[in-house]
Formats: structure tokens, sequence, C-alpha cells
């Protein structure tokens, strides 16, 4: 059975197929260069968000020593540590540094790892990529200091598309192989793609949990979601929900399956949300609910569809890209219908991800962020996105609190990591970003960015304009 979401057969359409290296060489996940030699660094009089609370505590002060938070307190008792390099933040908010939990770096590693620390972007879960530019991007963290925590899948396994930096496996044995090679190689989960067969996705799902190693990825086609989640699946990319809680579910699919025309798959999406049987969706949503299945819905992909222009931050991507961007533009936007039927569509998502909250689905903030010419989607951007992603969020209904968990601490207990990650709090790494504004008030604020530390080193207002001002250069 072919997958017809109509946004993911745009994917589709522009991939083109790429065949695997693979490497003998074990792999985990990536990490940052280190702070050390008893570097010590103070905060001093700052409001901490604790992310965790939801709670502001003004008048603090946080002490770094190398990469570690060894202290925290209030400006009462604080004694100075000699040697130490006091940075005043009053007026400032310190949040936890970010993570973006949907991307695709494939070989724009020298543009994708400064982008994303110039954005306060600390960490990222990468959807799927070949062992062979797994390879370039360590060798790209060994000299660089612009290297953020990478957490990857390797390529994702699919049966007949055959799409970029993907693993086709036709057997239930293919498929218990697969992952215990990938296993070998060191990836942090399997990610799997929509096209699995049922019985080839159970056998997977079979050696996962066997090998416990985590799968995560798009819904399988002929699985419903309450399958998937009941199966374990830890995320879900993209919601692709509405087909599944549609009223004419039968009917839908049937006229999927017999077109291939992206006006008439997104109308038929759309015809699926304008008839909804409450009842499956209800059931759907608190399955996940229930399973703590994770939602990543890459909700500025779906704007991107339906842009009118390029946004001004393309001045720090390559021009090809952002001619590839004008054009996929010209050609979208030659359909009235197209566009309205997009945007509608947006809307729904937008509807659903606020009845997802409301029964407490956990969400992880990611933007499908990725920099090659033929699949790159107009305006997202390695680093900035991940604030747009969180002033989504609050518009479809989440608290700035909740936008700013769903890319920090989240994604530290989906990754199973928040004893060091995720929060600001004594033991953990140093990974901050300090603003210049209330988050809290408005989400937007996570863009007035005024310094980030990434395992202990710090990148000052000015470090940031140099990076940002070499991106340009590029």
């Amino acid at each position: 059975m072919q997958n017809k979401n109509p946004i993911f057969i745009i994917l589709y359409l522009l991939v083109f197929i790429l065949n695997l290296s693979f490497y003998t060489s074990s792999y985990s996940a990536i990490m940052p260069k280190l702070n050390s030699n008893d570097h010590i660094t103070i905060f001093l009089d700052v409001t901490i968000v604790d992310v965790e609370s939801g709670k502001l505590k003004p008048n603090s002060w946080v002490l770094i020593k190398d990469n570690k938070i060894i202290n925290i307190g209030s400006k009462n008792n604080l004694v100075i540590p000699k040697k130490a390099k006091i940075i005043n933040t009053k007026g400032k908010y310190l949040i936890p540094g970010l993570w973006d939990m949907h991307v695709h770096i494939f070989d724009s590693q020298k543009i994708a790892f400064p982008s994303l620390i110039a954005n306060g972007v600390v960490g990222v879960r990468d959807m799927g990529a070949s062992f062979e530019q797994i390879e370039k991007w360590k060798e790209e963290a060994s000299k660089s200091i612009y290297t953020p925590r990478i957490f990857y899948s390797g390529p994702y396994f699919d049966n007949k598309l055959k799409l970029n930096y993907s693993f086709s496996v036709k057997t239930e044995e293919e498929a218990r192989q697969a992952v215990r090679l990938f296993q070998e190689k060191g990836v942090d989960f399997i990610k799997t793609y929509s096209d699995l067969e049922k019985n080839i996705f159970n056998a997977l799902v079979d050696e996962c949990k066997i090998r416990k190693i985590p799968f995560a990825g798009h819904l399988p086609v002929e699985l419903s979601p309450i399958e998937a989640s009941n199966l374990g699946q830890s995320s879900v990319e993209h919601l692709e929900f509405f087909v599944a809680a549609s009223k004419l579910e039968d009917e839908i699919r049937s006229d999927q399956s017999k077109t291939n025309n992206l006006e008439e798959l997104f109308l038929l999406d759309l015809k699926a949300a304008n008839n909804i049987d409450y009842d499956k969706e209800n059931k759907i949503i608190n399955t996940y609910s229930k399973n703590k299945t994770w939602q990543t819905p890459t909700l500025a992909v779906q704007r991107g569809l339906f842009a009118t222009s390029i946004d001004e931050r393309s001045k720090y991507i390559p021009k090809d890209i952002k001619k590839f961007w004008e054009n996929f533009i010209i050609e979208m936007n030659s359909s009235k219908i197209f566009q309205k039927t997009l945007s509608q569509l947006f809307e729904k998502n937008l509807d659903i991800i606020d009845k997802m909250n409301k029964a407490k689905v956990p969400f992880l903030a990611g933007t499908d962020a990725n920099l090659e010419a033929t699949i790159a989607l107009p305006n997202i951007f390695f680093g900035f996105s991940i604030h747009d992603e969180m002033e989504l969020f609050v518009k479809a209904g989440l608290k700035p609190i909740e936008a700013l968990q769903s890319a920090t601490i989240n994604p530290a207990k989906f990754l199973g990591i928040e004893k060091d990650y995720g929060s600001i709090a004594i033991g953990k790494t140093a990974d901050l970003v300090l603003l210049n504004e209330n988050p809290l008030i408005h989400i937007e604020n996570t863009k007035k960015i005024d310094s980030v530390m990434i395992n202990g080193i710090l990148f000052n207002k000015n470090d940031i304009e140099k990076i940002l001002k070499q991106l340009q250069d590029q």
C-alpha cells in the first residue's frame, strides 16, 4: 500500500535515489567540545526560567565550573570564587539550551552547526542520514566549537520507495538483521517510514524490543495510529492524523490510491479533516496520552507549504536552496485552490494539537530543517525555525511555558537524559541561553538572544553576530 499523505507525496516527488555507504566503525550521540581546565563562570543577578515548574526565579546567580552547573542561589547568599568570570545579567532571563527534535543535517554540517548554536539550539535529533554523512559530522565536531549534541537514526527504514538516505527492507528477516546492524553501528533509535508493510513493521518492532532500542518516525499506512502507539512507537512525526480519524476513512483511502495529483490529494486530506469521527478521534488521542506517544508536528513545515514569499533569513542559506524555494513557491501558488486547501489544513492541525495538549499528549518541537536542494521546504532554517515552531505551538493553544518545554525538558525526558540536560539545576550540564526579554510573557522573546552557552563554552552577542556574518558570507 502506498502512502498518499499529500505532504509525504511532495517530499517523495522531490527526492532522488542515493546509494548508501556503510562503515565498520561504531557510533554514539555526537557531543560538543568540553570547556575544561577549572574554568569558572557566574551568571550574576539573572532571572532563571524554571521550565519544570513554570516559575521565574529572579535575582539569582548560577555558578558554572567547566561544563557543569555547580551551584545556584539568590543574590543574598553569593560568594564569588576567585578567578571567576562574572557575567552581569541583570534584567535578563536564563533558559535551558534548546533542542530541535526533527532535523536532517545530511551534508550541511558546516552551515547547520553554527546556525543552530547562534540560535540557542544545543541539541538535535537527526531523523535520517547516511552513515557516510555521520562520519563527516563527527569529523566536523572534532575540529569545530560550533557543534550541537546529535542523536541520530542513520538511514530510515522503508520498503519500496527507496528515498534519500533510506534502507530498504523487504522481508521480516531483513528487518531484524537491519535492526541488529544499525545497533552495532551505534544509532540512538530506529527511524521507520510510512510504506513498511505490517508484517515487516511488526518484525522490526519485535527486534527493537529484543535489542532495547527505541523506534520512531512516520505512521505505517497499514497500521492504525492506535496500533502503532500500542506497539510502542516512541514518537509520531508530522501528525498524519485526519484520514485515520475520519468517518470516510475507507472511501478516502480508496480515492487516494487512484491518484498522484497533489491538489486532489490535499483536497482528500481536507475532506477527511472535515468529516471527523469524534469517537475515533478521541480514541486515538486518548491512546497517545495513555501510552505517552510523543508528537512532533513540524508545524513550520506545514506553514511553509503555502508560503507566498521567501523569508529574509534566507540570506543565511546557500543561493541554490533559495532559488529552489523561489521556484517551489511559484509552483505551489499557481493554484488558488491549492493555497486555500493548505491553509485550511494547517488550521485543522492547530485544532488537533490543542485537543491533544488538553488530553496531555506530550509534544516535541521539531522543524524538519534540511538544506538538500531537492527536498528542503520553504522558510525552514536550522536554528531559527525552532523559535517559529514554538510560536506555532502557542498559536495552537499551548501556553508559552508549554511551548518552551517542548524544546527543553521534553526532549531531555524523551531521550532519557533529563538527569543531565533540559533544565537549569545543580549538577546538570551548562547548556544555557540568555535572553533579553521574558519568554513566558511572549514566546517570541526566545529569539531575543544575548548569549549562548553549550557544554560550558560561552558565545556572547559579538560571537553570535560573527557566526551570522560568516553564514551570510558563504
